[in-house]
């Protein structure tokens, strides 16, 4: 009768304790939100430089110690609202591509979305890539969380690039031996000084941004020719 008794205490205790797990998962979540949303509405009121941390923790209600936790700099909260809807669209684009697809149609399914994204997102998107290019080269243990995921997206897009790269060298669509790192090392920084450049224009066009994009990548992937040409 107590064993029954005993086991009934310890599942009504394991069952709050999960309750509890789950409301202070929720709550977590809700905290981040409430600072993403402020956050994004601070940045676009006041702009980048002139917004202050406790702005943003006042307008998310939530104290500036808690706002620490989730950003230790200014430039966390800007990585907070671009992080999530950027590393869910590289998942989607790494889903979508096909071994058999020629480079240049696996290159453009990787970066169209940003460049769609951006369009919808001129603001945030230039204060974000500023920011990016500011903190390379930094070590990542220097970094805040929102910072370093920065770094973890880009270090798995040139990952997706490279082994697509090898992948085609290997199986005779391009070049043997072609370094598939130090090519989409190249790639990535083309495509980042053409978006910085492509954001600075008053009303930035995607479809036009992704066209100038593959006349680049065409220079790059079809090289200077003829032959092994002048180094």
């Amino acid at each position: 009768m107590s064993s029954i008794a005993l086991g009934s205490s310890v599942k009504a205790e394991i069952g709050a304790a999960v309750k509890g797990q789950g409301l202070r998962a929720r709550g977590k979540l809700e905290r981040r939100r409430r600072l993403r949303d402020a956050a994004r509405k601070v940045f676009l009121e006041r702009g980048y430089e002139a917004a202050t941390t406790r702005d943003i923790a006042a307008l998310a209600e939530v104290a500036i110690g808690t706002l620490f936790v989730y950003a230790p700099e200014k430039r966390d909260l800007l990585f907070l609202i671009l992080n999530d809807d950027l590393d869910a669209l590289l998942e989607s684009a790494s889903r979508g591509l096909s071994r058999d697809q020629p480079l240049m149609k696996q290159l453009i399914r990787i970066f169209r979305p940003l460049y769609e994204y951006f369009e919808d997102h001129v603001e945030i998107g230039r204060y974000g890539l500023r920011e990016i290019f500011l903190f390379q080269g930094e070590p990542k243990t220097n970094l805040g969380p929102e910072a370093a995921r920065v770094y973890d997206r880009i270090d798995r897009t040139r990952s997706i690039i490279a082994a697509t790269i090898e992948g085609l060298s290997g199986r005779g669509r391009l070049a043997k031996n072609v370094p598939g790192d130090t090519v989409a090392r190249a790639l990535l920084w083309l495509h980042w000084g053409h978006t910085q450049r492509w954001l600075s224009q008053p009303r930035p066009k995607a479809e036009a941004a992704i066209n100038d994009l593959r006349r680049l990548f065409a220079l790059v992937i079809g090289g200077l020719g003829p032959g092994s040409g002048e180094i």
